[in-house]
Parts: structure tokens; sequence; C-alpha cells
């Protein structure tokens, strides 16, 4: 095809998209001003007065707020809305580009805890006021995902006994979330009594729910042989070990960055998430060194590529060859290991990133009773 008949095809290609954009503008216009249209497959929104415009290259677009929506409501004002820490925030315009503007201003912004005599306005400034020191997102996940969508959002004053209960009710399938839900309202109606919004805990009338903890076990030596074994050649061998070896829990595996090795001091900036102990230093033992060469030893990004929790778990699963274990048994392995050999339990405490003495011991005192019978019966 000659020069002059592919230029002659582009101009026909290009008034053809001029006319697709103006007709789009028209009735972006008769619909309402600043009507936002998709310009491209990244589907990137750009605001503007009247029409649409391309965008240039580090112009701000409305995706850097990523999952927020602005949306057009039924009294034909604009809408946008996002969580932040816990609580669900809103901005409002007449016009989209009015409430985009807004939504610059107030996203990211700290939200300042306001005392509320409503269930749901009231967990929300508890969470805020008085658990923001708190690691977990326990207390979260249950305010937003259990209490608020089974629980009416009535005065403080108005909620009775039987409100908990029902709730409870619902959950009883789920104990352990029952017994967090639980403790989470008590927590809150006992600091609405100390902020005078309430006179009696509606909690105390009702019987706690009971969830009996399953403590997993830790693998024989013949189940450790075969799991090794099993595991040997696989993708998934490097961060299975490493979880044998560390004690670490899944999500801390997941997170570890090059830059949290110390090489010179020889130990791995562990960064937990669950208590203030879960942020803890560990050795860099002699297994994990090993493991971490057999990597490739870099200096930033993440040490293991995985996205998310569940497929080192469905690994685990599919690879050890063991059908009565679950993966956090390799950390209850490490342990048990470390107690075995005579590490005393408190440096085994302060690897695990337990928040107390007392949960070490709780958990693993048995393994310490096996060794020193076993110590004692040589001796006799």
């Amino acid at each position: 095809m000659k020069t002059n008949e592919i230029a002659f095809i582009d101009g026909i290609i290009e008034n053809l998209y001029k006319e697709v954009i103006e007709l789009k503008t028209f009735i972006g216009e008769c619909k309402g001003k600043n009507k936002a249209f998709e310009l491209n497959a990244k589907q990137i929104i750009y605001f503007k007065e009247k029409g649409v415009s391309t965008l240039k290259q580090g112009e701000e677009t409305p995706m850097q707020y990523k999952g927020i929506k602005i949306t057009k409501r039924k009294d034909s004002r604009w809408q946008a809305r996002w969580q932040q820490n816990g609580a669900r925030k809103y901005v409002y315009g007449n016009t989209q580009l009015e409430c985009y503007n807004k939504l610059k201003l107030e996203y990211g912004k700290p939200i300042e805890p306001k005392t509320a005599t409503k269930l749901h306005e009231w967990l929300d400034y508890w969470l805020l006021t008085y658990k923001t020191e708190n690691k977990s997102k326990e207390n979260e996940v249950a305010i937003r995902l259990h209490i608020k969508p089974n629980m009416k959002n009535k005065e403080l004053n108005k909620i009775t006994a039987n409100d908990v209960q029902e709730l409870l009710n619902k959950l009883k399938e789920k104990k352990r979330t029952g017994v967090t839900v639980y403790n989470v309202l008590n927590m809150a109606f006992e600091c609405a009594i100390m902020n005078k919004h309430i006179k009696e805990n509606p909690c105390r009338f009702i019987k706690r729910p009971k969830h009996i903890k399953v403590v997993g076990t830790a693998l024989s030596i013949k189940e450790e042989k075969i799991f090794l074994e099993n595991i040997k050649g696989h993708a998934s061998e490097p961060i299975l070990l490493f979880l044998l070896y560390s004690g670490v829990r899944r999500g801390e595996a997941i997170n570890l960055m090059w830059e949290d090795i110390d090489w010179d001091s020889e130990r791995i900036h562990i960064r937990g998430t669950k208590t203030e102990k879960s942020d803890r230093y560990i050795p860099i033992f002699p297994k994990l060194k090993l493991i971490l060469n057999n990597i490739g030893i870099k200096t930033n990004g993440k040490v293991f590529v995985y996205t998310n929790n569940c497929s080192i778990t469905r690994s685990f699963l599919r690879l050890s060859g063991l059908e009565n274990h679950k993966l956090h048994d390799l950390r209850h392995t490490f342990a048990t290991r470390c107690l075995e050999a005579g590490v005393p339990m408190k440096y085994v405490q302060v690897w695990l990133g337990h928040s107390s003495y007392k949960t070490t011991a709780d958990i693993y005192s048995h393994a310490t009773n096996n060794t020193l019978e076993k110590e004692l019966a040589n001796k006799l």
C-alpha cells in the first residue's frame, strides 16, 4: 500500500474518532454538566467543566483513589464514599466535579473522633479512640462484617440483652466469631458507661459464648522427614522451609523484605501485626541462611513472591502428604524442636512473638515436660 493511501485512511479514522467524541460530548452536555467519560481501554476518567479531553502524562485522575466510586444519588447530588480507619466517610457535590474536588480535600485526612449515642457510630468512635494501639484487625472485622449488618443502629440506651443474644444466635455456627463479637460489644458498652451514655451493659445479662481453642500439633520426627521429602524441588519449598525453621506466621513470611535481613548482626526483623510483641527480631539460624542463599540474596523487594496467604496453605495441603496437619503446625514444630533441644522457653516466646510468657508456656508445656521426663528416666 502506498504512503499517500495510508495517510488517506489514517485521516478517515481520525475524523471518525473526532465525530464519536463530539457525539459523546453532546450527549453528556444534554444530560448535564461534568459528565465523565471513559477515554481508553484503561478506563481512565477525566473530569472537565464541558465535554471531554485527552489526558496528558502526569495529570491527576480519579483512578488514584482505588475503590472509590462517585455515584449520582436520587436527589440528583453526587456522592463519594470510602472506608478510613474502620469508619465510613462521605462527600457530596451538586456536580461530579464538585464532588471530586471535595474528595481530593478530604481523602486521607485524619478523622477527628466524635462521640456518638447510636450503636454504629459509637462502635466507630470506640475503635478509633480506645483501640488505636491494637494492631489486630479482629475488632474492626467483627464490627464491619458481623455487628453492623446484624444489629440495628439503635440509640445506645435502647439496646437490650435480647438484641445482643439475637445477634449471638445468628453466629452460633461460628463460635470463635461469636466470642469476638461478644468481647467487642462488652468492651464498647463498658466504655459507654464510663462516658455516661448508658447506665447498664446489656452484655452483663447474657452468657458469654464459649469457644474451645484447638491447639495444633507439632510434626513428629518421622512426619517431618516425610514432609521434607514431599516438598523437595517444588516452587513452594523455600517458603515452607522458612516457616518450619523460623516459626514465623504465614503472613509474616509473605511480607518479609530483603531490607529486613541484617546480615551484619545476623538477625531478621519480623514485622508482626497481631500484637506489640509480634514485631520482633529473630536470629538468622543456619538453616535459614541456607534457604536465603539458595533463593538468591537481593537488596530490596520481597523475599518470597506470593500475593496471598491462601496460596501457601493450598501448597502445604497439596504437597505435604500430612492429612492430619495444617500449615500453622509448622510453627508448632519449630517451637517444639527448640524446647526439645533445651532452648529456654523465654527465648522461644520472643522468637514466636507471643504477647506473654504464659501464652507460650500454656501451649508448649507438654514439650518441656516430655523432654524433662526422658532426661530423668535416663538418670535412673
